[in-house]
């Protein structure tokens, strides 16, 4: 059974490379609608559709800006994106895809699953990182009589939009505990487990030489943003002798904010006269990642909260 996939995100990620390569081997047909386009991305499997901003969406984004006498961040610009309906509506009816799989709760996801519904395409699908399992918190007692305590909340016009089946990557954040406490533990129904893929190294990595030249060639990969915690890698290499390392920071660097963030890491690392020991690299192409783990001995992942980084992966495979 061949079938039409079309994916809804704010672009087109790169966690989700070997995904949809592995669904196209397949036979199937792939598409992707986005709302955002960021310089690391790798189109060669599909060309994606940019969906249009919607005029009340402007007239919103641009009280907002106003309002918080700022520009909007990345993930406030995503929260308030509203694509046009029409151009939605237009564009499924050219695609009539088989499956919709739609990227968390966001206005873009409501718009398009409103728009299946007025197409009448059933399969739709929500993809998050939200994990499966979520530790079930200890009932409140409360002396109030029952009339007195809060009416269940109703389901909301959001809620009965929003498909009901969903998919994560990601089990749980709590490892060690779900382990020891799993019947604490539920999942929630209709949510299912399917992992994040990475391929495995183009070059036989069986045979390949570590520490080339007597150093050990470390790197941290992501995007250049404060919740990677640059900076706790960069006072551990101050700790560390000259002689037998070799830094790198690498990631993606396309929003203001991580412009702003790049040039706050560039004047740490000078206050610490680490300039000559840590190389600042930026968006490096998707398709040349490969060669910068083969020749690379060891990934540093520091960040205060990670919920699926397939950076992870991406080093195993090397």
């Amino acid at each position: 059974l061949k079938m039409h996939i079309l994916f809804v995100a704010p672009r087109v990620h790169t966690n989700l490379f070997e995904t949809i390569q592995g669904l196209q081997n397949r036979g199937h047909h792939v598409s992707f609608f986005v709302f955002s386009q960021e310089s690391t991305e790798d189109h060669s499997l599909l060309d994606p559709t940019r969906l249009p901003e919607s005029a009340f969406s402007k007239i919103e984004r641009v009280w907002h800006t106003l309002r918080k006498q700022r520009p909007l961040t990345e993930k406030e610009k995503i929260k308030s994106y509203i694509p046009c309906i029409g151009y939605v509506i237009l564009k499924l009816a050219v695609h009539r895809p088989d499956i919709v799989i739609v990227r968390d709760e966001n206005r873009v996801s409501v718009t398009v699953c409103l728009a299946c519904k007025l197409m009448n395409i059933k399969t739709v699908v929500k993809y998050s990182q939200v994990p499966l399992y979520e530790r079930v918190s200890a009932p409140k007692v409360s002396g109030l009589p029952k009339i007195a305590r809060p009416i269940p909340q109703v389901s909301t016009m959001k809620n009965s939009i929003l498909p009901r089946i969903s998919y994560t990557p990601v089990e749980t954040r709590t490892a060690l505990d779900f382990l020891q406490n799993q019947d604490n533990y539920r999942k929630k129904k209709n949510k299912y487990f399917i992992p994040l893929i990475a391929k495995a190294a183009k070059a036989d990595v069986t045979s390949r030489a570590y520490c080339a030249d007597g150093k050990l060639r470390v790197i941290d990969i992501g995007k250049f943003r404060a919740y990677k915690n640059h900076e706790l890698y960069i006072d551990a290499i101050a700790l560390l002798p000259e002689e037998k390392f070799e830094f790198s920071i690498i990631g993606q660097c396309s929003t203001p904010e991580e412009e702003e963030y790049f040039r706050h890491l560039e004047s740490y690392i000078a206050s610490k006269n680490l300039t000559s020991r840590i190389h600042l690299i930026r968006n490096i192409p998707f398709a040349e990642i490969d060669d910068v783990y083969l020749h690379s001995d060891v990934l540093v992942l520091a960040s205060l909260n990670e919920t699926a980084a397939v950076c992870i992966l991406e080093a195993m495979s090397h």
